[in-house]
């Protein structure tokens, strides 16, 4: 019997876009925000009551980037688990279009490939991603020197994120297997249009909740009034905060009740074609007093057994995983996945930044008095561009006050 050497490819990814609707691109913002609301779900229900942060484009991309080097039935796994119905040539062109154009104040992005010195992709991959995704390809001694090159992709994140993404692969992650290291990072910093002021943020009392019973934490309370785009239903109140110059705006939508059963009702309007009525025609102007807590965390998710709950399976396998588009042949396969995000709110904007790392295995009327928004127990906070619609972070907030 032949001895199976299993090499190993690595991808860390970080992504956040501002983008220009295109209709290829459309399809793309679509399958993005549709494995972005199956993930959130998954997310959800293995950990009921904690914070979540992820960036839903920066993991579809990553997986984009992947899916281009798969073929057979490990690159229909990835394309069905996206919802697409196109030709796979015109998704990979559409998250080009998205990947490309970034153009937002405050918003940095960049591609890149790391190569084994003795590993050679085939000239179509390299094409690809340099074509789609603008990722030049760099050669490192993962081989001989494979602790020395996991620093070196790790102090590229790093600097790319403003060092809010540290140590993205772990010791260990990178060995002298690896063949391959994929690479997009990300760093978003905006200032609200509407600043909250500092001396008006007061502590005050924040509701969580968790399958038992219910407590409070004391949170600092940011507060202002002004006219926003403004929904409140039944069910919930949804709230657009728009920052300055550059079409992206936070969404936040609160529950009416501080309870399990209302957040996982208000889960369901992060399906897209919801998300999209809801942002073209259900909000409206509205004098609001605003009550939202500042807030700071990250979350590390192991995607592995997330991504192949979804459908993708063959990935992770060695000898059923096929990216043969990458090396020509079939000894690659997924062996680890791992996503980093942060995110952090107050008076003056949010930041954000997020990491998906990869081993492969070889309506409302305006009314004269404002209303009141109080996110005083657990919401959902989402940063969008408006212009496509794309989520580029989704946040569920249960405790403002863990780090």
């Amino acid at each position: 019997m032949k001895s199976h050497l299993t090499r190993n490819i690595f991808a860390g990814f970080l992504g956040l876009a501002y983008v220009t609707s295109l209709h290829a691109a459309d399809r793309a913002v679509l399958a993005s925000n549709t494995f972005g609301e199956r993930l959130f779900n998954e997310l959800s229900q293995g950990s009921p009551a904690g914070n979540i942060i992820f960036s839903p484009f920066s993991i579809s991309t990553a997986l984009a980037m992947l899916a281009g080097g798969a073929s057979g039935k490990t690159a229909a796994q990835f394309y069905q688990t996206f919802g697409v119905r196109s030709s796979p040539v015109e998704f990979q062109t559409g998250f080009g279009k998205l990947s490309k154009q970034l153009s937002v104040p405050g918003f940095e992005s960049a591609n890149r490939i790391w190569v084994d010195q003795r590993f050679s992709i085939l000239p179509g991959y390299g094409q690809f991603t340099r074509k789609h995704y603008g990722a030049e390809a760099e050669k490192l001694n993962f081989q001989k020197e494979a602790e020395a090159s996991r620093l070196a992709i790790n102090n590229w994140v790093e600097d790319r994120t403003r060092n809010r993404i540290k140590d993205l692969f772990k010791p260990g992650d990178i060995t002298p297997t690896t063949r391959l290291v994929l690479a997009n990072a990300v760093y978003f910093k905006a200032l609200w249009e509407k600043a909250f002021k500092q001396q008006k943020t007061e502590k005050a009392d924040f509701k969580m909740m968790n399958a038992k019973k219910s407590k409070t934490v004391l949170v600092p309370m940011m507060q202002q009034q002004s006219v926003f785009e403004y929904l409140e239903t039944p069910k919930f109140q949804a709230i657009a905060l728009p920052y300055k110059d550059g079409g992206l705006t936070a969404l936040v939508l609160l529950p009416r009740e501080a309870s399990q059963k209302a957040m996982l009702a208000l889960q369901k309007e992060l399906r897209p074609a919801k998300l999209e009525e809801l942002l073209n025609s259900r909000l409206s102007p509205t004098e609001v007093k605003v009550f939202l807590p500042r807030f700071t965390f990250s979350l590390t998710s192991d995607l592995n057994p997330l991504l192949a709950k979804m459908g993708i399976v063959d990935a992770f396998r060695p000898g059923k995983a096929d990216f043969s588009k990458i090396s020509g042949n079939k000894d690659l396969s997924v062996s680890k996945a791992v996503h980093k995000a942060f995110i952090e709110v107050n008076e003056e904007g949010t930041e954000a930044a997020a990491a998906t790392g990869m081993s492969m295995g070889i309506t409302s009327m305006p009314t004269e008095e404002a209303v009141v928004f109080r996110a005083d127990h657990p919401f959902l906070f989402l940063v969008i561009d408006r212009n496509s619609g794309t989520v580029l972070f989704a946040a569920r907030v249960m405790n403002p006050a863990e780090h």
